[in-house]
């Protein structure tokens, strides 16, 4: 019903089939968030026609199911395939015929529904059953194109089935292969417009390749090999100019971001969830609390670190985007704690994709935790050892935006076996606790460039970590 409004606002146009888009009720609406969605139906609609739907420890009848108009509205799409013969072919089969249903004998026009209502209210109720039935059932076809239509539907053109085929077909590819294949951008101008979550790697990935080409190039030809070197110095100079007018720029986006935050945010739900809150910004300090000691185990100085660092984190939590933040975060390595160029790029690139601390790592592992706790499940050493695993593996490819945790915990989740109903409860306030995640993202890069830096033994590196750099 909210992608129904979203679309259409409160225009009735399931009467016909002018299905064009006009999202009038988009005004109206600040943000939409659906958790497990059945957008193409559900194949539990249909059984709960034909058996009846049940209802904790009741069952309520079939033709007291067919008085709910909504209750077709879940039946699965025309393009799902949802029934098959006993030798696995696909039947096609219009669930939205009242025609078909009455040659099955489903429902009202099963012999055992039709003599219970007439012996209960009569065949002049059955009659008006059954255009009941026929009426609902065709709305409800409307309405399921009314939510797959294209936006720039145009009448006469069949709405949205020659393009929604394809995309059932192709698929996402979730498999090993799949997802190394897709660390490799097909096209590196939209992985440069960020068109994919995991966007942020295929530049990466493409400046390594970029970066090797462009080395042996410059043994071949070391003419060509300086002209390479020299462009892009001079386009670093230029972003890293960009980077110093955004800075100057912080305060009062930093002002405008916070106003923002404190007026969305729910007040009452902080107050019925400050436990939650509490313990989250306590877990994150504990991990700031791991990344200094990292930092002063090879020998820095924590209170300059943290004066030279202290911008980019309060960037990053305001702004609650860790690529938003990649810029600032590059810089600081480069010009305030001297870790080399190539290593602080990969370091903040990588680092805002995969292996943020905060957003996919603390807060999954705190609601998977929770659930756990909750529901009975033993807290035991190979439980912990699983979710480690699950949330490093699951880490991949989350969007360095606002709200990523949240995406976390729907792969993370899923993967143990829980449901992801605690992830939505928590939606309210989530802006607040995902500006300490980000901040937290954000340290764990420029700690990891800072360790790495050491451990390649870089001319620089000596630097990186002495009292007077640090």
């Amino acid at each position: 019903m909210a992608r129904y409004y979203l679309r259409f606002g409160d225009k009735d146009v399931l009467q016909g089939n002018d299905l064009k888009v006009t999202w009038a009720g988009a005004d109206a609406i600040n943000k939409m968030i659906l958790l497990g969605a059945p957008n193409l139906g559900s194949v539990s609609a249909i059984e709960g026609f034909i058996r009846g739907q049940i209802v904790g420890l009741r069952r309520i009848p079939e033709e007291v199911v067919a008085t709910m108009p909504s209750t077709y509205q879940l039946f699965p799409h025309r393009i799902v395939d949802w029934l098959y013969d006993t030798s696995g072919e696909r039947l096609d089969i219009d669930q939205f015929d009242a025609a078909i249903w009455r040659e099955l004998g489903w429902n009202v026009f099963s012999p055992a529904v039709r003599a219970r209502v007439i012996e209960k209210n009569g065949a002049d109720y059955y009659q008006r059953l059954t255009k009941h039935f026929a009426r609902n059932a065709e709305r409800a076809r409307r309405f399921s194109w009314a939510l797959t239509v294209c936006p720039n539907y145009d009448e006469g053109k069949g709405g949205c089935a020659e393009v929604l085929e394809p995309r059932r077909a192709a698929g996402a590819d979730y498999s090993v292969i799949g997802t190394l294949t897709n660390l490799v951008p097909n096209n590196i101008f939209a992985d440069l417009a960020g068109s994919r979550p995991l966007s942020i790697i295929g530049v990466v990935v493409f400046g390594l390749l970029f970066g090797i080409a462009a080395a042996l190039v410059g043994e071949e030809n070391p003419e060509r090999g300086e002209q390479i070197r020299s462009f892009i110095d001079t386009t670093q100079a230029v972003v890293m100019r960009l980077v110093k007018i955004v800075i100057s720029l912080t305060p009062y986006g930093v002002l405008a971001l916070m106003t923002r935050v404190i007026v969305t945010t729910d007040g009452r739900a902080i107050l019925n969830l400050i436990s939650f809150v509490v313990a989250s910004y306590i877990a994150i300090a504990i991990m700031f609390v791991v990344h200094t000691v990292l930092i002063g185990l090879f020998g820095g100085n924590i209170r300059s670190y943290f004066q030279k660092v202290w911008p980019v984190l309060t960037f990053a939590f305001v702004t609650r985007s860790s690529a938003a933040t990649i810029p600032l975060t590059i810089r600081a390595q480069i010009e305030e704690l001297n870790v080399p160029a190539p290593i602080a790029n990969i370091a903040a690139s990588f680092g805002a994709t995969i292996g943020q601390n905060g957003c996919a790592g603390l807060y999954p592992a705190m609601l998977a935790v929770m659930v756990a706790a909750s529901g009975g499940t033993e807290i035991s050493f190979e439980f912990v050892i699983s979710l480690v695993l699950i949330v490093a593996i699951g880490s991949f490819g989350i969007a360095g935006v606002g709200g990523g945790a949240t995406n976390a915990a729907l792969v993370v989740l899923p993967a143990l076996g829980f449901p992801v109903t605690i992830a939505a409860l928590l939606i309210s306030i989530e802006p607040l606790i995902d500006m300490a995640r980000t901040a937290l993202n954000v340290n764990g890069s420029i700690t990891a460039g800072i360790i790495t830096s050491k451990f390649l033994g870089s001319k620089d590196a000596d630097g990186v970590l002495a009292e007077s750099d640090v």
